[in-house]
């Protein structure tokens, strides 16, 4: 129980609590190991709520014709439920890398709000945040180019995952081509000539197999 007091500490939705009200928390709570590509949640599956403990997964949708369009990708900290609360939705949560969860049902999780009342307004802080983010991405595929995309994406990955300060930031998680892809709706071979387009501009670099990117660069073309 010490390492899930542990983990659950780094969650920003359960600051301030004592050992005890986490403790109790933990009852509620199952440990799952996902392994990387497994899909951890689909459209069938509504019950569920997913807090992850290590590792990464992201949320996606199928198009019609069976294309993969991520809506955002969540760390150590995150937890996802599913929208609807209750009514059948269409994404998709997968691992990008080994993970650890912690998985309760939406029942349990009613029970868990209605011993910490703190909790609830940080779920619902949490879950219209990303009704926004799911909003926000929606309105950037439908109207942005790919640049434009690329650029709001660079933003978003730099406010999650940025370590450092200054002129240049380097983004924690490596992500490929592929996956950067499948975040804007682009091909990898598009994606692929446009992070060396923003190179030359001087709105990335590599170091190595990270990359470093200039947030006060990171602006849409007009």
């Amino acid at each position: 129980m010490e390492g899930k007091l542990w983990y659950l500490k780094q969650f920003s939705l359960f600051s301030g609590f004592s050992d005890q009200q986490l403790h109790e928390l933990g009852l509620f709570l199952e440990e799952r190991q996902v392994r990387r590509m497994q899909i951890v949640f689909d459209p069938e599956d509504q019950d569920k709520v997913f807090f992850i403990k290590r590792g990464m997964v992201e949320v996606y949708n199928l198009t019609e014709e069976g294309k993969k369009v991520t809506l955002e990708t969540l760390g150590p900290g995150s937890f996802f439920a599913a929208v609807g609360f209750g009514q059948r939705g269409s994404q998709f949560l997968e691992a990008t890398e080994d993970t650890l969860l912690c998985v309760t049902t939406k029942d349990r999780l009613y029970e868990m709000i209605a011993h910490q009342p703190t909790l609830a307004r940080r779920v619902v802080e949490g879950l219209l945040s990303q009704l926004f983010e799911a909003r926000e991405q929606i309105t950037i595929m439908a109207t942005g180019s790919v640049r434009d995309r690329l650029i709001h994406l660079l933003g978003q990955l730099v406010q999650k995952y940025g370590v450092g300060t200054g002129k240049r930031v380097r983004i924690g998680n490596r992500f490929t081509h592929e996956e950067l892809a499948h975040m804007i709706g682009a091909s990898r071979e598009t994606v692929t000539k446009m992070l060396s387009l923003l190179a030359r501009e001087g709105v990335i670099a590599r170091e190595g197999k990270n990359l470093l990117v200039s947030p006060s660069k990171l602006q849409p073309r007009v």
